[in-house]
């Protein structure tokens, strides 16, 4: 046998060694990510929420959200992220056309959480908090101007998070991920709850 030929076989070999296990990789991986994000009870939200938002002498305001992340596959999870925004939104009385309202949205919260990495196998419980002291908006604005009789079914006022974008990265890296979530009710304030 020629040196050449010998060459030629193990580079074939090495190529196929190669291609094999970057095959495995990535089947394993998106395998993973698509077990992961089709069963509900791998990601799961939840809120928790105490004080009085339009009381602005109530310091004791504080939401939570509570999240569940479970990493079912065969790589560790990483740059896992969560970002999403807390709006307020009720129905403006309108000074213009009595008896007419419209509705607004006003943002009270935005932030940015890195979570980090979640090993194979494990299950990321965390939360998020939001203080009286980080809540922006004018709450005597919308307590002066809320119509108190909004169109429809609608609630009088409603927390709402809003935007809410989980990203990460996966299989070694070679997979990014981003989920998005319209809208999420936090509370809802209808007339029997209402001041």
């Amino acid at each position: 046998m020629r040196y050449s030929r010998i060459v030629r076989i193990i580079m074939r070999f090495f190529l196929l060694i190669l291609a094999s296990t970057m095959s495995i990789v990535s089947f394993l991986g998106g395998y993973s990510a698509l077990a992961i994000l089709s069963d509900d009870d791998n990601i799961d939200l939840d809120y928790d929420y105490d004080g009085d938002f339009f009381d602005v002498n109530d310091t004791s305001l504080r939401f939570k959200i509570d999240f569940k992340f479970k990493n079912a596959g065969y790589f560790d999870l990483e740059d896992l992220e969560v970002e999403f925004k807390v709006i307020v939104r009720y129905y403006h009385k309108d000074y213009y056309v009595p008896g007419e309202s419209f509705r607004r949205d006003i943002l009270v919260y935005e932030a940015e959480e890195d979570f980090g990495d979640v090993e194979s196998g494990l299950t990321l419980r965390d939360n998020i908090k939001i203080e009286r002291k980080v809540v922006m908006g004018n709450v005597t604005d919308i307590l002066l101007n809320v119509d108190t009789n909004p169109p429809g079914d609608e609630p009088i006022a409603e927390f709402i998070a809003k935007d809410i974008i989980i990203t990460g990265k996966y299989s070694l890296n070679l997979i990014e991920f981003r989920v998005e979530i319209d809208s999420y009710s936090i509370k809802a304030f209808d007339k029997e709850d209402w001041y």
